[in-house]
């Protein structure tokens, strides 16, 4: 059992490792898993922007840093975060997921120059700018849909 079987072991479902749309799963290569696990090696199993360990349990401060939580849920770092006001008494707790992003945007082009871990947080700031085009479309085709039109092309 090489690297990949160790980082999927007791993996039992597709979309643990791969949370994708189910009409875009045809776009991804069938060993796909092998993919996601060279990444997430090559990686040290960290993200590659952050460097958030995969798994992590903790809290994501405001400013975007994340604090973890031992298995005992006692914080790792000496000085634990700060509440913030919108938690009241509580944290905001969070599990850190590893994703493999496609760099260019397009899951056929799988170089691994092309791949790179990221946690959620950074995996959707890589993605913001394509999330609002999509957005857009979306809204866009709803109007027109519902016998709307734009009066302006650029919009």
């Amino acid at each position: 059992m090489g690297f990949g079987g160790a980082i999927l072991q007791g993996v039992d479902r597709w979309d643990e490792l791969m949370p994708i749309k189910s009409e875009n799963k045809d776009k991804y290569p069938k060993n796909w898993k092998w993919y996601r696990a060279a990444i997430l090696h090559r990686a040290g199993n960290k993200c590659e922007e952050c460097g958030v360990d995969n798994g992590a349990h903790g809290h994501r401060d405001p400013s975007g840093r994340f604090w973890s939580m031992n298995e005992d849920f006692e914080w790792i770092h000496n000085n634990p975060p700060e509440l913030h006001p919108d938690f009241g008494d509580a944290f905001k707790m969070i599990k850190i997921v590893l994703t493999v992003a496609h760099l260019d945007h397009d899951p056929t082009n799988n170089e691994f120059s092309n791949l790179k871990a990221l946690c959620q947080k950074c995996h959707f700031g890589h993605d913001r700018k394509d999330n609002i085009k999509k957005a857009r479309e979306t809204r866009r085709k709803k109007e027109e849909s519902a016998g709307q039109k734009f009066l302006f092309e650029g919009e």
